[in-house]
């Protein structure tokens, strides 16, 4: 049986989706990784801890055994959004170790499974990586860190395809964390471009999210590896894939 990891599958964000999505529509065997418990039905095996853990790796190691078809490292947090004179450096190591640092360790972890099954490996970047957002520090470094990662890792795994999306804007609690927490610390233009976000109904449906990033994870494409893509671009519609 096909099996399908994901990190990051509490309730509410984008790893949710893509759990329903695969259990819905595949036929793949689920594990998903979180802090937090989770219960999603048959198929579906949950392991609770932190991934930079080592007893949490070796429980995600013995669950995937010796073959791993896919892997979607979605797990990520923002972190406190603050200029950079005002940042707490401390903040800005754990969001860094959370979005960067732990992907590399369940990487490495499961390479060998992946390698075995010629599998896919998924992450999660996002659009700011590449945009200057003023206060975004910690989050914008992390995941423009994390695409160089993947960009090394499709250079040097030609047996697996790795791939970073950007999800799009999608409508999550971290969105309505940065509108109800933290939209203060924006500066004047991005406040009112988060405002719009979800006024004018430009927030990404989390349902389709979940669709992408399954969809990509049984059918990226090898020449798609290495890079770092929106996942609407118009030349791999990962909605359409099959």
């Amino acid at each position: 049986m096909t099996k399908i990891l994901v990190t990051g599958t509490s309730a509410g964000g984008i790893g949710e989706y893509i759990v329903r999505y695969l259990l819905k529509n595949t036929h793949a065997e689920v594990i998903g990784v979180a802090r937090r418990a989770a219960e999603y039905g048959d198929r579906y095996t949950h392991i609770q801890g932190d991934i930079t853990n080592a007893e949490t790796l070796e429980k995600i190691k013995a669950a995937v055994g010796d073959k791993l078809e896919g892997a979607i490292f979605n797990a990520g947090v923002l972190g406190d959004l603050a200029r950079i004179e005002s940042s707490d450096v401390d903040g800005v190591k754990k969001v860094f170790e959370i979005n960067y640092f732990a992907p590399i360790l369940l990487t490495k972890a499961l390479l060998p499974a992946l390698r075995a099954a010629k599998g896919r490996a998924i992450y999660t970047s996002s659009l700011a990586s590449d945009h200057v957002i003023q206060g975004w520090t910690a989050y914008s470094g992390s995941k423009a860190a994390l695409n160089s990662f993947v960009g090394i890792l499709g250079a040097e795994e030609p047996e697996i395809v790795a791939l970073a999306i950007d999800p799009g804007v999608v409508d999550t609690p971290m969105q309505t964390s940065i509108r109800e927490e933290q939209l203060h610390k924006l500066s004047k233009e991005d406040q009112k471009q988060f405002s719009e976000f979800k006024e004018r109904g430009l927030l990404v449906n989390p349902e389709d999210s979940g669709k992408a990033f399954g969809n990509l994870v049984l059918g990226a494409k090898k020449e798609w590896s290495g890079k770092f893509l929106p996942w609407n671009d118009p030349d791999f519609n990962c909605l359409t894939l099959s």
